[in-house]
């Protein structure tokens, strides 16, 4: 079963962090993404939400095209991986084991087809 671990950060924080602080992070991805082995699919990293554009279908069939998130946040993504595991309850460990500064991760199952 697929899920998507969505990896929430706080706006901007990565350029205040030290050189030390950002290669320490860089390295527990790399570790984590060989920790997954096989369960890894893939992972991306997402542009700053201020480049973010929301489309929305209103009731009428037109559409408004707006800028920013579709929801303001102060922890708007960062990036996702999509892992393939057995149980919700596994993918909740991995999402344990995939957060490397304070801050949330989501897990949600994937619907395929």
């Amino acid at each position: 079963m697929k899920f998507l671990i969505s990896m929430a950060d706080v706006e901007d924080e990565w350029n205040t962090l030290s050189r030390e602080e950002q290669e320490r992070v860089s390295r527990c991805h790399d570790e984590f993404q060989r920790a997954l082995g096989e369960r890894y699919v893939g992972c991306w990293g997402v542009r700053p939400s201020g480049e973010a554009t929301t489309v929305r279908l209103r009731t009428d069939g037109r559409y408004d095209v707006v800028p920013g998130l579709m929801s303001s946040t102060k922890e708007p993504m960062g990036g996702f991986y999509i892992i393939d595991v057995e149980s919700l309850e596994e993918a909740v460990e991995w999402a344990k084991r995939g957060r490397f500064r304070p801050g949330p991760n989501e897990v949600r199952a994937l619907r395929e087809g």
